[in-house]
């Protein structure tokens, strides 16, 4: 039975500025459409139309989103320096990592070009490959101007691997907090992809692929020019991290978890759920932010924010409401069969504790309109 299944939905909203040319590819929202007959008759709960689907279960939880703006999944290339072993062979023991920007990092990212091109010659077939470019000096990768481009560029393509080209990813634009920052980190993340990718043209080394991918950069992104890809994962659902930096209003925010009261401790101020950290995950993003949000805004079936009420603990099975601390207000009184929706830190996270998103129009009533079941698995 449905009440006693975990469920995750999707509502429908405005749809995304997202252009024709470039549409982002999404990490969170893989799935396909079902018919909504598919939907049992006890999901129908009052309400804005909605959408849910049932993950995992013995629980009652329900993630929501909003059905304008799910785009297809779709798989990115391997990773481009990642190498590999035979079946049967031991992997060689890890070593320490090297300093960022010392002689060690780029002699290991020169050995990774290597141990690619290997695996393409040991496989018997081209493993495609893309090289990453630091282009903020927040993850890893090569510089888009310095030697070690060119290099591992040569390596892949005279060892037999398929050079398909450069990709990066703005990670600091996740704390750009201004309309302006975001726009500088969307323009610095073209820039530095599509200078990599022209050296390895003047060289001779085939680029097809170009390819950038932030949600933050994707929405403030000026020039696209020259890019062919644009992977913005959380860009389908928003969650309260991109709320926290301007990327969209709390309204916009398309997937939430529905729980259940099943309790409270009125001595701790606390209001317990059934839906912990297995249904939301541990993310607590928003905890470096101008605003924490705990675990969780919490919200009525139709969406509306209950005031300062938020997901404040999480254990494996169960969450605890509790006031936001220096508010004013009183504890909202919410009897046990009470259901609440949960809106989530990081969408990508919390969409990867379940297994099917039931899907909800969200405007009229909490209707499921279809089930998507999602694809898992790291």
């Amino acid at each position: 039975a449905d009440s006693q299944r975990h469920r995750h939905t999707v509502r429908r909203g405005r749809p995304g500025p997202d252009g024709p040319q470039h549409r982002p590819a999404s990490h969170a929202a893989g799935h396909r459409r079902r018919p909504a007959a598919a939907a049992r008759q006890d999901d129908q709960v009052p309400g804005r139309r909605r959408a849910c689907a049932p993950g995992r279960p013995r629980t009652d939880h329900g993630v929501h989103a909003r059905r304008g703006r799910v785009l297809r999944r779709r798989r990115l290339h391997r990773h481009p320096l990642r190498g590999r072993h035979r079946p049967g062979q031991t992997p060689a023991r890890p070593r320490a990592a090297p300093s960022r920007r010392g002689p060690g990092r780029a002699a290991g990212q020169r050995r990774a070009g290597r141990g690619g091109g290997k695996a393409s010659a040991d496989a018997g077939d081209p493993i495609p490959a893309l090289i990453e470019i630091d282009c903020d000096g927040h993850r890893g990768g090569v510089q888009p101007d310095g030697p070690d481009l060119l290099e591992i560029g040569r390596r892949l393509v005279e060892a037999g691997a398929e050079l398909r080209g450069v990709l990066d990813h703005a990670g600091e634009s996740y704390f750009a907090r201004t309309t302006e920052a975001q726009r500088q980190a969307a323009q610095q993340e073209r820039d530095a992809v599509v200078l990599a990718a022209n050296r390895l043209r003047e060289e001779g080394l085939p680029t097809p692929v170009v390819s950038v991918g932030s949600t933050p950069t994707a929405h403030a992104a000026a020039d696209l020019s020259g890019i062919t890809e644009v992977r913005a994962g959380n860009y389908v659902f928003f969650d309260l991290v991109m709320a926290g930096i301007g990327v969209c209003d709390i309204d916009d925010l398309a997937l939430s978890v529905v729980v259940t009261v099943i309790g409270h401790r009125l001595d701790k101020g606390w209001i317990l759920t059934d839906g912990g950290w297995m249904a939301t995950s541990r993310d607590r993003g928003t905890a470096v932010q101008q605003v924490d949000q705990g675990y969780g805004l919490v919200t009525d079936l139709a969406g509306r924010v209950i005031s300062d009420l938020v997901m404040t603990g999480a254990s494996q099975e169960h969450g605890v409401l509790s006031l936001r601390p220096g508010s004013a207000r009183h504890l909202p009184d919410l009897a046990i069969g009470s259901r609440v929706r949960i809106l989530p830190n990081h969408a990508c996270a919390t969409a990867a504790q379940h297994r099917e998103y039931h899907v909800v129009d969200g405007q009229s009533s909490l209707a499921v309109q279809a089930v998507w079941p999602r694809h898992n698995g790291w």
